[in-house]
């Protein structure tokens, strides 16, 4: 060895004594100090682990090291491919690098594959430091580390590209632009008036204002119809572009067609035309074109899908980014009737799915609804706050992700001591250092009467009291479980566990995330006829993330979209199946064969 510029490590046994997954480690100090007076050297350290990602990075983290490694590979695959990936994504040459394991055919299948690295095994560690190929170069403010971190960024954003591209070409996705649109009028208006998450343009127009814009023969209106390999989609989509100022003046898709790079599409089909986007939007438009979108003039005279009156009835309460999901459960004859994040004719979104929000459907009166609704200092409320239809019991089984509860802050009313929830990180409306934000996010959706004052105002009538505690959070939803009759299954959603590595709140969410899902687990343990959905299970890294812990990638929605079918099929037995289509479940025993394999891989060679 002349120069070494890469150090890969294993962990179990040769980082640490000890194997994490199984008895638990002691962490080795000097090994430690090792990394760090390396990096200090502008020597770069990675790691190839057979170990479970989020378990082996949180005790790294606790070890307070973590952030000294690059390209951390934590996971069952052969390790000499591994290392062959970090050496290429860290472009360096294997002569310049050092694998340290203590298995021998680790070390053998490492040189297979990467010819002119060196390998050791761990009686080699203590003389690392001493030794001459370690010389490498003072770098006190850790800069070579700190490049490499961009370089990881980079990689990681690649992989994600490339995993997601792939999934998007496989789906063999194609719209047919449908031109003179008048006969899908009712949808339409349902689109302009309800979408969300990727209504660009926010103009709401009621059905005589609709009619009115589809005859105006100045504009060109189109509807949007989708389909892929998965299923049909219908309608999903409908801009109004006016020739003269080279605009649209109408931006609108479902989101359930989120992720799919459809509004990208249409919107580079135009050559990029003038578009006043009101915020929130999901899907950010640049200059791009998808190439894994066709148009095609498919046969669209049939009527949307419906469901049969023999259709199983499901009610879903949570975020409205799982309307993804539900494509893939009215496929199979399931009607779904949702109850999720809105916005309202003022553009302020509405949160209703919050446990203190849904039981304020049961707790309060007519007259005290009334009264909130009409409170001046209560705009994001209005007349369909409470109309959950939770306790109607006119469905067959709940499903309720209550992610609000991880994220909003609880006010009380000083005067009559009634709760209230809503903002995130970042937006508490009773904390002074959050009102510049507060007031930017409003003005942005042009809700300008929530301002300066509005807040002042707010803050002396109500108290804030943080986010839910999960004493409350669980008696909340047994009061919830205990008002719904008991033969009628409750699914919970929970969310992921994972670090927001380069995010602000990253450690906050969570930390937040972990005991939220522990009280979900308590709940269910102790309440009847409640099933979990297990998130932590299927979201495992942040590369499967979009934009927060709240929003995924695509193909994820597909797999928690089979998970849920095949629940609903145990939970409710013949009820289900005889309307199910045995394709999707197909997929879903696949995957859990493949899994299950997995597991006896792991056990026998890890």
């Amino acid at each position: 060895m002349d120069s070494i510029k890469l150090v890969i490590w294993d962990l179990d046994e040769t980082f640490w004594k000890g194997t994490l997954s199984e008895e638990g480690i002691s962490p080795i100090k000097e090994h430690l100090e090792i990394v760090k007076k390396l990096t200090e050297r502008g020597i770069i350290n990675a790691i190839v682990s057979k170990n479970d990602f989020e378990m082996t990075k949180s005790k790294l983290i606790d070890l307070d090291i973590w952030d000294y490694f690059v390209f951390p590979a934590i996971e069952w695959n052969p390790k000499g491919i591994l290392i062959k990936q970090i050496i290429e994504n860290c472009q360096l040459r294997d002569s310049n690098v050092l694998f340290i394991d203590d298995n021998s055919h680790n070390l053998n299948e490492a040189k297979f594959h990467n010819q002119n690295i060196h390998t050791k095994t761990p009686e080699f560690i203590p003389e690392i430091l001493q030794h001459h190929a370690f010389k490498g170069k003072a770098d006190p403010e850790l800069s070579r580390l700190k490049q490499y971190k961009v370089l990881e960024k980079k990689a990681m954003a690649k992989s994600s590209y490339d995993s997601n591209y792939k999934f998007l070409k496989d789906s063999n996705i194609q719209i047919n632009i449908i031109q003179n649109p008048e006969k899908y009028k009712d949808r339409i208006t349902e689109l302009i008036g309800r979408a969300n998450q990727l209504n660009f343009t926010k103009i709401r127009l009621d059905d005589q204002e609709v009619g009115k814009l589809l005859n105006d023969r100045t504009l060109k209106n189109a509807a949007i119809w989708a389909r892929d390999r998965y299923g049909d989609y219908g309608i999903i989509g409908f801009y109004s572009y006016d020739y003269t100022a080279n605009k649209f003046n109408h931006f609108v898709f479902s989101c359930r067609i989120l992720n799919l790079g459809i509004p990208q599409y249409i919107y580079a089909k135009y050559n990029f035309p003038e578009l006043d986007i009101v915020p929130e939007i999901a899907e950010k438009l640049d200059h791009s074109h998808p190439d894994w979108i066709t148009e095609s003039n498919f046969n669209v005279d049939l009527k949307e899908q419906t469901n049969g009156t023999d259709a199983t009835k499901i009610l879903f309460a949570g975020g409205c980014e799982y309307d993804q999901m539900y494509f893939y459960l009215e496929r199979n004859n399931i009607e779904v009737k949702l109850y999720v994040n809105y916005n309202n004719d003022q553009n302020i979104p509405v949160r209703p799915s919050h446990t203190e929000a849904i039981l304020g459907g049961l707790r309060f009166s007519a007259e005290q609804k009334e009264q909130f609704l009409n409170h001046s200092l209560l705009p994001f409320l209005d007349k369909n706050y409470f109309d959950s239809g939770i306790f109607d019991s006119t469905y067959d089984c709940f499903i309720y992700n209550p992610r609000m509860d991880y994220e909003h802050h609880v006010y009380e009313h000083k005067k009559d001591k009634f709760l209230v929830s809503y903002g995130g990180y970042g937006n508490n409306f009773t904390d002074i250092n959050d009102r510049e934000n507060i007031v930017d996010f409003f003005s942005g959706r042009k809700a300008f009467n929530i301002n300066e004052s509005f807040l002042q105002e707010f803050s002396e009538q109500f108290k804030g009291i943080g986010r839910i505690s999960t004493k409350k959070f669980i008696e909340n939803l047994k009061e919830i479980r205990e008002n719904i009759p008991s033969h009628i299954p409750i699914i919970m959603i929970n969310c992921p566990e994972i670090r927001l590595s380069a995010r602000k709140s990253g450690d906050e969410k969570y930390l937040r995330h972990c005991e939220m899902n522990k009280a979900i687990d308590k709940f269910i343990l102790e309440s009847e006829n409640t099933h979990l959905l297990d998130i932590r299970k299927i979201i495992t890294h942040e590369s499967h993330l979009i934009s927060d812990l709240g929003h995924f990638q695509r193909k994820y929605y597909k797999d928690i979209s089979l998970t849920m079918l095949q629940m609903l099929n145990n939970l409710l037995g013949e009820r289900v199946t005889r309307n199910l289509n045995m394709k999707s479940i197909v997929y879903d025993k696949l995957d859990g064969m493949i899994e299950l394999a997995r597991i006896i891989k792991r056990r026998l060679i890890g």
